[in-house]
């Protein structure tokens, strides 16, 4: 499904949103907001978007403020599911998912982002590379005491 314009979750005060992306893409022209009127100001609203396995959102934006997606509302990616942005995001990704407002396998901040050919994707890290991170970084931890 391809949307030109913006796309709103959650957008009015008390109100409750989800949009679930399952096999398929969901492309967005404009910006994103989730929990907000207008991508800057909350509209005390709950907004989820939920991108499963298999699922792409692709976005042509998403506000570098953090304002995009509000407290109380997530983007959640699960297994395969991945998001994609024209340009560098990486940062932007980056601070969405230590304020907890990005979650990957139902895990908040369990998100990679990655920039190559013009692109930045976001997607969950496998677990085995999980898995050989913190095990380099236990034997980092190991040697350091043996120095001492």
């Amino acid at each position: 499904m391809n949307i030109a314009g913006h796309l709103w979750v959650a957008s009015n005060t008390d109100s409750i949103g989800t949009v679930d992306i399952t096999g398929g893409s969901l492309s967005i022209g404009g910006m994103i907001g989730i929990g907000t009127i207008d991508a800057v100001n909350p509209s005390g609203g709950t907004g989820t978007v939920n991108v499963n396995d298999g699922g792409l959102l692709a976005l042509a934006n998403i506000h570098a403020e953090g304002t995009s997606i509000h407290p109380g509302s997530m983007l959640n990616l699960y297994g395969t599911g991945q998001v994609t942005l024209p340009g560098n995001f990486e940062a932007v990704i980056a601070n969405y998912a230590a304020a907890g407002l990005i979650s990957g396998d139902g895990i908040p901040s369990n998100v990679q982002a990655s920039f190559a050919d013009g692109v930045t994707t976001v997607v969950v890290p496998e677990p085995a590379s999980m898995i050989l991170l913190g095990l380099g970084g236990l034997a980092l931890l190991r040697v350091r005491s043996k120095k001492r």
